[in-house]
């Protein structure tokens, strides 16, 4: 049986879903929203195991992980129930709801560690995104990456401003969803000096990097595929590509990367423990790749659909195999 974690409405899952259908693979699909309840986790002779139960439909439904030949954890999380309690005491009430809270959370932590040793396509983990650490060991692995600054005053910003003649933007410094769910965009901008305030809240700006085309490449255990994007040749979608024209879309193609930067992106997806994210790159005009991220449960339709990879099907033959 394969699990999968993802949010409810998430169209990424519904079609890799699709081809576990036509292969007749069992599945089951959770998501925050449907909390589960521990009812044990007991040892065996390989390691200890879970049994969870959840309900659905009004009918309780339980799983032993021994029976999950594989894990996706695409979008969303698991959440255990917690039983609460009820004394005279406030101030004790507090404290033993606190520490079983704690224990749940301890449970919790064992039922995940068991869901990441199967056979699996990313974990919850891959959720903390840091940037500037990725940064870091795309540039120990040899990639190029842009000059970085993260301030919150405009006398840090002007010396780094000036460096690099007025070209550089700003984005955020890490992935807040909370603005994404609360029906806001934010995008990669460049940065008019006059417009900045003399102090403003921690912001992470980089060199603006001139591209001939942006990459944007989706990893899956091992295999790359690539697709560039023109997205240069449009004023609206030139500094970021999500900052999508729907009315007249970008250009996207495959791509063929070459031998030696190819390496250096496996080198890079081994050392963070990804085997499965969503790559961007910039090609220079003087063919020079310039790592500027990886979100490990990126989305991939604007990869697989343009360029015909057919990533879903590929997505859902690497969970039945196993």
């Amino acid at each position: 049986m394969i699990l999968i974690v993802s949010d409810n409405e998430e169209p990424t899952t519904d079609l890799v879903i699709d081809w576990l259908l036509y292969y007749q693979q069992p599945f089951t699909r959770l998501s925050s929203s449907t909390p589960l309840r521990i009812e044990k986790i007991y040892h065996t002779s390989t390691g200890f195991e879970c049994v969870f139960s959840f309900e659905r439909f009004g009918e309780r439904k339980a799983i032993d992980t021994k029976d999950i030949t594989s894990y996706w954890y695409r979008r969303s999380s698991i959440k255990v129930e917690c039983p609460k309690i009820e004394y005279s005491d406030p101030v004790i009430e507090d404290q033993v709801s606190e520490y079983i809270q704690c224990e749940y959370q301890e449970a919790y932590k064992i039922l995940d560690s068991i869901l990441n040793r199967k056979r699996r396509m990313n974990k919850y983990d891959d959720n903390n995104v840091i940037k500037i650490k990725y940064l870091e060991e795309a540039q120990k692995v040899g990639l190029a990456i842009p000059d970085s600054l993260i301030c919150q005053s405009k006398a840090a910003l002007v010396p780094f401003f000036n460096k690099h003649k007025g070209k550089i933007v700003t984005k955020t410094i890490g992935d807040p969803t909370s603005l994404f769910f609360a029906g806001f965009r934010y995008y990669t901008s460049r940065v008019n000096l006059e417009d900045v305030p003399d102090v403003f809240g921690l912001t992470l700006f980089q060199e603006e990097i001139k591209k001939e085309v942006e990459l944007r490449i989706f990893y899956l255990n091992g295999k790359f595929y690539p697709s560039a994007i023109f997205s240069q040749l449009d004023k609206q979608t030139e500094v970021d590509f999500k900052n999508y024209n729907t009315k007249r879309p970008n250009r996207v193609i495959p791509f063929k990367l070459n031998n030696h930067n190819e390496k250096k992106l496996q080198q890079l997806m081994d050392n963070l423990d990804l085997n499965s994210g969503s790559i961007d790159i910039i090609l220079t005009p003087d063919n020079k790749y310039v790592f500027l991220e990886v979100n490990p449960v990126g989305q991939f339709e604007q990869v697989s659909f343009p360029c015909n990879y057919g990533l879903f099907k590929e997505v859902a033959e690497y969970l039945i195999h196993n």
